[in-house]
Order: structure tokens, then C-alpha cells, then sequence
């Protein structure tokens, strides 16, 4: 039975307990050998008087805490051969010890490590580079404790104080259905999963952490045995970032997603909020019920596996085109195809220039007051004013952008990128949305990362993620030309805006260019209209 806390009352957010230093990052750990497991020898020498202080016993007024039947702690000898270890099983009234995989301490003192994981009481225990590992790595908190040993008469003795890492936070969401089979994850930008990668004879225990902003798996929580008032639901637990540990408020956006990749998904945000301030007894944060969430039915956040190249930082795409009404036509005919195309927007300009409806006319006469057509005499950020958004600004009688006017005067701002204000993206999606970057781009075009696809039917490009773990999961981006003028031009390409100015010119913007079965980044003029597909972390 898997066990934590749930807290009943107003806050939604709690603190979390500390006990120990959070452990070195390591995004990228080792994948764990697969070596012989040796016959499990009971020994005839040693025997076990050892206890184990669960955080929250005693029992609380709100809930029932403490060791439930059947929960597991593994105990590790830093004196004992690799792969053998002690297991500490609760039966209800007691501890019962058994040893595995030929455990054998030899005389004399060292250090034991105990760990205990609320969804892995059947793990196994193997053997990597002389480090105990754990088969399967449950994405979830742990308790842990070291102390020191000495074999006195035959006996070792302890008792361990059993406490979750600095940092760890748990949020807890109601559901009387909530079932193993049915897949639930939790999404939020300074989360990060965490679990149990190794445990060192020197150095004790360490955990692998997941990329910051990955999805944090939900295990069910069963009301079983449990006391009267404890619910059935989802238990997801991870790492906050250091930002929020230091105390600072953040604005959270926190995103579910039920039934896998292709499932359903929900969003709810709170603003300026500050949930962790320090140590605490209260560990499961209680979310509000997901009748209250948002249902995503547009641009929902598809997880293809990527990072940010710099940062790490886990990265969605959009499932269809800004402005789109589908992710995927629905027949392949041209009005079916055009449902996924969206609208067309200069780079910097929040809108569109025509009037709803009118995206594809061709050519198009239904426009927006005071516009005309996409060239530079509509473009809103081609003017010479030292009060104009953008960015680099043509001087008075240059044919090429300048950063000065007459004057000498520097007019432009030095940004070579889209702010929030001038992301279409942003503005229409709140949050974080963007317009994505081009080494976004450069990510997915990379055969190595994913697969790329014509579909001629219906008039675009799948994406298929190669990624260990995120294999399979794809979005379709339409080929759905550009706005040059009154016109739409290249019906057989695709063209999507990303954030960045150019480098060699100070009228273009980078941009993706899609065919039939590659992509590449050239520049762009940016009065160009052009879609938008938009990220989010």
C-alpha cells in the first residue's frame, strides 16, 4: 500500500519537509548493467534489531500516517559485497528482515543506507560499477536515513529517521476512478521528477533528476485500509528549482494530461504565489478537483521529448498552427486541409491583417482598417521612430536598415528577439507561449531526432519523435504557403516565423521553410505574413 500525506483546508499549496542536501544533478545517468543476481544465502551470523521513524508518525488530527502493511525499506551495508542488501519489510505490528542477493557483512563497524519508495516495494536490486541500483526508477519522493554500525554479539542495531530530500514537494488530486491502467501526469515549469538512481558503499545515496519542466508521473494513491476521510486519487511528486526554494513567488502553470500523449489535457494557473518557505510536516499538496481545470481542446501541448539546447529545460509543441481549427484535417480536400493552416501574421504583429474569415481568399480584399496588403507600407514596425517597438529601424534616406538617424541619434533597442508584447503566440495564448526559437526548429528538423514524413493528401509534414522514451509521439504541420501582398504564395511549402531577427540583415527575420521531406532556416523578410506554431515550457 503506498502512503503520503493530504492535507485538508484552504491553501492549496503546502511546504515540503527537508531532511538532507539535495544531491548533484545529473541529467543524463547511467544506464544501469543488467548483471547475475547470486542466490539468496540467508545468513546464519548476523541478526537485525532495527527500527524506523516514519516523518509524520504520530498519527495527525487531519490523517492516518505512518508504515502501512507491506511498505519496504532497503537497508545497505557499506561493508557488504555489492549486490547484496537487507530488506525491512513492515507486516502491520513489526519489521521482518530478510536477506537478499547473498547478503554478507563482515565483522567490524560501517555505514548502513536505508531508502524507502512508496511505489517501488517489488524493486529489485542489481549491481552497476560496484553502486547498488535499483532496477526501475520510480519517478516519485522517497524517504531516506544513514547512520553508523557496529556488529556487537551478532546483532546490528539502529534506528533509522526516515525523512524526504531538501526540496521535495508532493501535490495530491482527488479521484474516486483513479486506476494504474489509465496513465496521469503533471506538468509544471520548475518542477522536476526525481527518483532513486544509485546507492555508493562511500558515498551514499544519490538520485537522478529528470529534466526540469518534464512530466512528473502520477501514481494512485488507494483509500484502502486508510483512515476515514483520506481520498483516492494521484500522487505526483518531484524537485522544485531553486528559484522557488530560495523563497521568490513565481507564477505556476500547472498542466495534466490523462490517457497518454493523445489523451485529454487541462491547465490551471496561479499567479505571484510563493509555496515553499522552508521545512515542514505537511508534505501532499492538495489540488484543487479537476472539474475546476481548463480542458485544453486547442493548441494543446504535445511532449515530443525536446529540451532547450542551452538550458535543458523541457520544451511542448503546439498540437496545430495559431488560429487553426484542427491538428489534423479531417479529409483531403483543400477546405478539409486548410482547417490546419491558421493565420498569417509579420513578424512582430500580433494579428493578423484581414478580417476574420478571409485567411485564404487569393486574392484576398477583406482587410482590417488602414491596411492593404503584407509589404512594408502595412508592416507596423518599419518606421524610423525612436518610440517604435521594433527593433532595428531604417534611418532617413539609408535603402538599408541603420541602427542611428541623422542625428547620430541610436534609435533601435538592441533586442534580437520577440518580447512577450510583440509574441503573437503570447498574446493570443497567455502563459508561456512563444513563437519558438530557430534552434527550435533546428531540433526538429534533425533526422536524428525525428522522423520526417510527406503526406500528400492532406498537404503537410509529420513530425515522428525518434527520442528514447518519446518514440512514436508526432505533430502534422501543414504546408500552408506565406502572404506576400494581396497573395498567397508557394501553395507546395511551408513557412512559420521563429523569434529571432537575422543576423545579416536588419529587414529580415530568421523563419522555417518546410518541403516535402526536410526543413531549413533561411531569412525572411518581415513584413511577410506567415503562420505561427507555438512552443511552450
Amino acid at each position: 500500500m503506498k502512503k503520503f500525506i493530504v492535507l485538508f483546508g484552504a491553501a492549496f499549496l503546502a511546504l515540503v519537509s527537508c531532511q538532507k542536501e539535495t544531491p548533484a544533478i545529473d541529467d543524463n545517468p547511467p544506464v544501469p548493467a543488467q548483471p547475475e543476481i547470486q542466490d539468496e544465502t540467508p545468513s546464519t551470523r548476523i541478526s537485525y534489531k532495527l527500527d524506523a521513524i516514519h516523518p509524520d508518525s504520530p498519527a495527525t488530527k487531519a490523517v492516518k500516517t505512518g508504515w502501512e502493511t507491506g511498505d519496504v525499506i532497503f537497508v545497505f551495508f557499506s561493508g557488504a559485497p555489492v549486490p547484496g542488501y537487507l530488506e525491512m519489510k513492515w507486516d502491520g505490528t513489526k519489521w521482518v528482515f530478510t536477506e537478499k542477493n547473498g547478503l554478507a557483512i563482515p565483522d567490524g563497524q560501517g555505514t548502513m543506507y536505508a531508502v524507502y519508495q512508496p511505489f517501488g516495494n517489488d524493486n529489485e536490486v542489481l549491481a552497476n560499477n560496484g553502486d547498488w541500483v535499483f532496477k526501475d526508477i520510480h519517478y516519485t519522493y522517497y524517504l531516506k536515513d544513514s547512520q553508523s554500525y557496529n556488529i556487537s554479539e551478532g546483532q546490528v542495531s539502529g534506528t533509522f529517521n526516515m525523512g524526504i530530500p531538501d526540496g521535495y514537494v508532493q501535490f495530491f488530486l482527488d479521484d474516486p476512478l483513479a486506476d494504474s491502467s489509465t496513465e496521469m501526469e503533471l506538468r509544471e515549469h520548475f518542477l522536476t521528477p526525481a527518483g532513486v538512481l544509485f546507492v555508493n558503499p562511500t558515498y551514499g545515496i544519490e538520485h537522478v533528476l529528470g529534466t526540469r519542466g518534464a512530466p512528473v508521473p502520477g501514481y494512485v494513491y488507494d483509500k484502502e485500509n486508510k483512515a476515514s476521510g483520506e481520498q483516492k486519487g494521484w500522487l505526483f511528486s518531484g524537485f522544485l528549482d531553486h528559484y522557488v526554494i530560495l523563497g521568490r513567488t513565481a507564477d505556476y502553470h500547472f498542466t495534466l494530461v490523462k490517457g497518454g500523449w493523445q489523451g485529454s489535457y487541462y491547465q490551471k494557473s496561479f499567479l505571484n504565489k510563493q509555496y515553499y518557505t522552508g521545512p515542514s510536516e505537511r508534505r501532499a499538496l492538495k489540488m484543487p478537483a479537476l472539474s475546476t481545470w481548463t480542458e485544453l481542446t486547442e493548441c494543446k501541448p504535445i511532449d515530443l521529448g525536446t529540451k532547450e539546447p542551452y538550458t535543458g529545460i523541457h520544451f511542448y509543441w503546439s498540437s496545430r498552427n495559431l488560429g487553426a481549427s484542427k491538428d489534423f484535417p479531417s479529409g483531403n480536400t483543400l477546405e478539409e486541409c486548410q482547417a490546419t493552416w491558421g493565420d498569417y501574421y509579420a513578424w512582430g504583429a500580433t494579428a493578423p491583417y484581414y478580417q476574420a474569415g478571409h485567411a485564404y481568399d487569393n486574392p484576398c480584399s477583406h482587410w482590417k482598417p488602414g491596411l492593404t496588403e503584407y509589404d512594408w507600407g502595412s508592416y507596423p514596425h518599419s518606421g524610423n521612430d525612436a518610440h517604435s517597438i521594433f527593433k532595428y529601424t531604417f534611418a532617413d534616406g539609408e535603402d538599408d536598415a541603420d541602427w542611428y538617424n541623422d542625428s547620430g541619434q541610436f534609435i533601435g533597442d538592441n533586442l534580437r528577439w520577440l518580447e512577450r508584447e510583440d509574441d503573437a503566440a503570447a498574446v493570443a495564448l497567455g502563459a508561456r507561449w512563444r513563437v519558438p526559437s530557430y534552434q527550435y526548429w533546428e531540433i526538429l528538423f534533425d533526422t536524428n531526432n525525428f522522423t520526417i514524413s510527406y503526406d500528400q493528401d492532406h498537404r503537410g509534414v509529420k513530425f515522428t519523435s525518434k527520442i528514447p522514451g518519446y518514440e512514436g509521439r508526432s505533430i502534422f504541420l501543414p504546408l500552408a504557403s506565406a502572404r506576400r501582398h494581396d497573395y498567397l504564395s508557394d501553395e507546395e511549402q511551408g513557412y512559420y516565423w521563429s523569434r529571432e531577427l537575422s543576423n545579416d540583415s536588419t529587414t529580415d527575420a530568421r523563419a522555417a521553410i518546410l518541403h516535402q521531406d526536410s526543413g531549413y532556416l533561411p531569412n525572411m523578410s518581415r513584413d511577410h505574413g506567415m503562420p505561427i506554431r507555438p512552443v511552450t515550457y
